[in-house]
């Protein structure tokens, strides 16, 4: 615990307040970056009926909304923690942290549409496959990869808690057990990354 709030004191050097407003502000134009561009993107692609109806520009458009909502998390992020946390700009509660937490899950689900993407790349250059042929599975790729997200994000509900400069499911020494990040971050995370390196060598 010692050690726990000494880290928490110290955290990337942030000892003193104007380091912490450093690291808050950096973040948060770096998120705000990302979702102009998401929304850029998203916008182009809207735009153009054609572009609609690729299956390619369907995934674009997929990671394109999730990555939103981690972008608006960046740029919100210490406003929904709970104001009994000394932190910066912390004017939410525990409802809204919880909150917080579920979309930062959330938005996590862009990675397995990424493995999608990568997939996609595959069967178009190695197994030839025609836009027809996505049109036949394209329900089941949408809905599994909507599944495995927002499923996570509903059971990491009971695990999200306010530390250093977010809501999230944390790990030790922040909490007692490595069990809830390792099933709901480290793993799914791990596992899409590993088979987009996969897709993208095969």
């Amino acid at each position: 615990a010692c050690f726990a709030n000494q880290l928490r004191r110290d955290y990337c050097g942030c000892d003193t307040h104007p380091k912490y407003k450093t690291i808050v502000w950096v973040a948060r134009v770096s998120g705000f970056l990302s979702l102009v561009s998401s929304i850029s993107i998203i916008q182009s692609i809207l735009r153009d009926a054609k572009l609609r109806g690729l299956f390619y520009h369907q995934l674009v458009l997929a990671i394109s909304c999730f990555d939103i909502l981690s972008s608006l998390v960046y740029v919100m992020r210490p406003l929904f923690l709970p104001t009994s946390d000394v932190t910066y700009q912390a004017h939410g509660n525990d409802l809204t942290c919880t909150g917080q937490g579920f979309v930062l899950q959330l938005g996590y689900g862009s990675v397995f549409f990424n493995l999608v993407l990568a997939i996609y790349f595959y069967l178009i250059i190695a197994r030839r496959w025609r836009e027809d042929d996505f049109r036949r599975v394209r329900h089941l790729v949408f809905g599994t990869a909507l599944f495995v997200g927002i499923s996570l994000a509903c059971g990491g509900i009971p695990f999200y808690e306010a530390n250093l400069f977010i809501c999230y499911i944390h790990a030790p020494p922040f909490t007692t057990s490595w069990i809830p990040i390792t099933f709901f971050f480290f793993i799914p995370i791990c596992s899409a990354i590993i088979g987009i390196t996969i897709f993208t060598f095969l």
